[in-house]
């Protein structure tokens, strides 16, 4: 994937019987790993870097690793993503000191541009995760205000009951511990 800017929200609950009937499941991941580390431990305002071991079962049954740095802009995620072999993705995880891991599940669901996230995350629970993709910084304001628009109309979500932070930053204030 190219650069791209992840504008996302999230909520704590399990609302996956609440699914819009147009909503098509597009992944279904039975298991995420994914490890944390600062780019620069030095530089606390680094990207983070975000390498992903993940086990799909829908649309496919396969092992996927992806190694993501992501940049803060605000309260918004500039992501730049690869995908690397999984036994490659395993080995840099075993290998690096790995801070933090947010370990858990998901199943995303595509709805009208948006991804529809419904995980679980150990350590913190359900919660439903919605996300768009831009790929130009201007188009950020117009997609926050397409997720968070999301949560009300689809979820009776007000905006101002979303969580910003992503969670790994939930578990723990991620970038005091270097």
């Amino acid at each position: 994937m190219d650069q791209m800017y992840e504008v996302e929200r999230r909520f704590k609950g399990k609302y996956i019987d609440r699914i819009p009937a147009e909503a098509k499941l597009v992944k279904k991941y039975e298991s995420i790993e994914d490890n944390y580390l600062l780019f620069n431990p030095n530089n606390k305002d680094s990207p983070l870097v975000r390498i992903r071991l993940a086990e799909l079962v829908y649309p496919m049954k396969k092992q996927l690793s992806k190694l993501t740095a992501k940049t803060v802009i605000g309260t918004h995620y500039f992501e730049t993503e690869i995908e690397l072999p999984y036994k490659i993705g395993k080995l840099i995880v075993e290998t690096i000191p790995i801070k933090i891991k947010v370990v858990g599940f998901r199943d995303m669901y595509s709805y009208k541009g948006l991804n529809l996230c419904f995980d679980y995350v150990k350590g913190l629970g359900n919660y439903l995760e919605i996300e768009k993709l831009v790929d130009e910084k201007h188009k950020i304001s117009e997609a926050l205000g397409e997720v968070e628009s999301a949560f009300q109309d689809l979820f009776g979500i007000k905006t101002g009951e979303l969580e910003k932070k992503i969670y790994p930053e939930m578990l723990i204030n991620f970038r005091d511990i270097y």
